[in-house]
Formats: structure tokens, C-alpha cells, sequence
């Protein structure tokens, strides 16, 4: 069974910046990035929001 990313939500450095848009492996409630972190949504959503980029629900 090969997994696919799917995209969480986007992220913004600034309002005038492009959009970035955050993608994980899905695995029952928590998700695994590219690099192998594991975490909930709302976990990788703080973490960004503490870097202070903007979220973008999708």
C-alpha cells in the first residue's frame, strides 16, 4: 500500500507572500511529514503559527 501525501493547509510568511502549502502522510489521527516528524494538525498548525507565518485553512 503506497501512501500519498495530502495537503493540510497553507502557510504565509506575510500577507503579500505567496502561499506555501503544507503536505503529510495521513495515519489514523496524527499525520508524518516528508522528514519523518509525526504530530496532530493542530500541533504542526502552533508550531508555524509560532514561527509567525499566517495559516490558510484549505
Amino acid at each position: 500500500m503506497t501512501e500519498t501525501l495530502v495537503p493540510l493547509f497553507k502557510i504565509q510568511r506575510t500577507e503579500t507572500s505567496e502561499p506555501y502549502t503544507i503536505h503529510a502522510k495521513k495515519r489514523g489521527d496524527r499525520y508524518v511529514s516528508p522528514s519523518g516528524n509525526v504530530f496532530t494538525l493542530e500541533e504542526r498548525k502552533a508550531f508555524y503559527k509560532g514561527l509567525g507565518y499566517l495559516i490558510i485553512d484549505l
